[in-house]
């Protein structure tokens, strides 16, 4: 009787073990469903010039990669990264004439929580979402702070690494844009 019961508890552990493997397996498989980015990943975004390499982990698969420019108020400009016609991403120019701080910029925006903040003090980042100040020399608008946003509509599609890599090259690349270099 007791090398039934040995027999049947290995049988069992042996049992679960299998399922387990196949439980992890099915995830695997579901995980990698062959889906690809059957398009080029952008080095722009709307004019500002920004890797590839830094838009790459928040671009989705899919077929077909677009831009579209929109300004909905004065100061403001929109660029919004839609893939298989789907918003992904949004990036963000907004001038401030108010001399806010970066926790109340990020407090009016969507998808930007207050989770982890640069050592510097010029970003606040999460994974849907960040905000930060850009360093003009010249700014276009002198009596004004430009501040740039990124945001993430999907949740899990980014972590904050990556959405702290996209706001650092916006941010870097329009400091040394026409926004910040006034002609004389």
């Amino acid at each position: 009787m007791t090398a039934y019961i040995a027999r049947h508890l290995i049988l069992s552990k042996r049992s679960k073990l299998l399922t387990l493997a196949a439980a992890l397996g099915f995830g695997l498989v579901s995980c990698s469903d062959g889906a690809e980015r059957n398009y080029n990943v952008p080095t722009s975004l709307c004019g500002v010039s920004i890797t590839a390499a830094s838009l790459t982990p928040v671009l989705p698969a899919g077929e077909k990669v677009s831009q579209k420019s929109v300004s909905p108020a004065d100061g403001v400009k929109r660029c919004q990264v839609s893939v298989d016609s789907k918003i992904v991403l949004v990036a963000g120019q907004e001038w401030w004439s108010d001399k806010p701080n970066l926790r109340q910029i990020a407090q009016g925006q969507a998808y930007v929580e207050l989770e982890q903040f640069s050592d510097d003090g010029n970003y606040i980042y999460s994974g849907r979402g960040a905000v930060a100040k850009v360093k003009c020399a010249e700014p276009m608008r002198p009596e004004n702070e430009l501040f740039t946003v990124i945001q993430v509509p999907e949740p899990g599609r980014a972590d904050a690494t990556a959405v702290k890599k996209i706001i650092t090259a916006f941010t870097t690349a329009l400091s040394s844009s026409d926004q910040c270099t006034r002609d004389s």
